[in-house]
């Protein structure tokens, strides 16, 4: 069976990168260990500062991405290049471009 170049080429790296990976396999294994619960911190959040806090948990991502479609819906006329030959005539009549 013939093989075409980028079939062989395919194949060589696929086997050098499984080599590297079978190397891999030597690393030793790393474990997780908690403590203990009674060792377990917590800090109390200050009352007075309840909602100060909580407002800036809220992520304004959906507001930002709306405020970005309705500038670019805004400015999108403005920055087309016959707006602004039209704009440029109405300001300066007697420099044509």
């Amino acid at each position: 069976m013939a093989y075409s170049l980028s079939q062989k080429l395919t194949k060589s790296i696929i086997k050098k990168t499984n080599l590297k990976n079978d190397n891999l396999k030597n690393i030793s294994i790393k474990q997780v260990k908690f403590t203990p619960e009674n060792e377990w911190s917590s800090f109390d959040e200050d009352p007075d500062l309840f909602v100060d806090l909580y407002q800036s948990r809220i992520n304004d991502f959906l507001i930002r991405k709306i405020d970005h479609q309705r500038m670019e819906k805004l400015l999108t006329p403005i920055f087309d290049y016959n707006h602004r030959i039209k704009i440029w005539n109405l300001i300066f009549p007697k420099i044509n471009i």
